[in-house]
């Protein structure tokens, strides 16, 4: 669509106006001197004077924020913060996390498959329960002619 932009000095509103082919440089100049008379963002002067449309100024200006985000400069991270080493505090965060949480009991084995087994059963219980259910519906339509 455009060239990228490399600085924030140049992610003005009229440059990128310009840059989308919305408007002339001429009508990018009278603009610009209209707003320096009338101190009026430059967007509503060009929406008054019918030579970009509002949802396409909305546009431009939606462009024009997600540009200067997307350019900001990156700031290094320290390699230390407040004389604590990154990873040292990052544990230390986990560890306070973790320990909000409720401690899970350690199961014994046995425990553990007299669990599994009950889990088993009730599941073959509930396929019992519905094969039973669906063998009475089927007697139901065989003897009321249904079928």
């Amino acid at each position: 669509m455009f060239a990228p932009f490399t600085t924030r000095s140049r992610l003005l509103l009229g440059d990128l106006l310009l840059r989308q082919r919305q408007l002339s440089p001429y009508q990018l100049g009278v603009a610009l001197d209209v707003q320096r008379r009338t101190r009026l963002p430059i967007g509503e002067i060009l929406v008054q004077a019918a030579v970009v449309s509002r949802p396409r100024l909305w546009l431009a200006l939606f462009t024009q924020k997600l540009l200067r985000r997307v350019t900001r400069p990156l700031r290094p991270l320290p390699a230390s913060y407040y004389g604590q080493d990154l990873p040292h505090l990052a544990k230390a965060r986990l560890e306070q996390h973790m320990a909000t949480f409720p401690k899970v009991p350690v199961v014994s084995f046995e425990v553990a498959e007299a669990m599994k087994l009950r889990r088993e059963r009730a599941q073959l219980d509930r396929a019992t329960a519905r094969i039973v259910e669906d063998n009475d519906i089927l007697k139901e339509r065989l003897l009321s002619g249904n079928f």
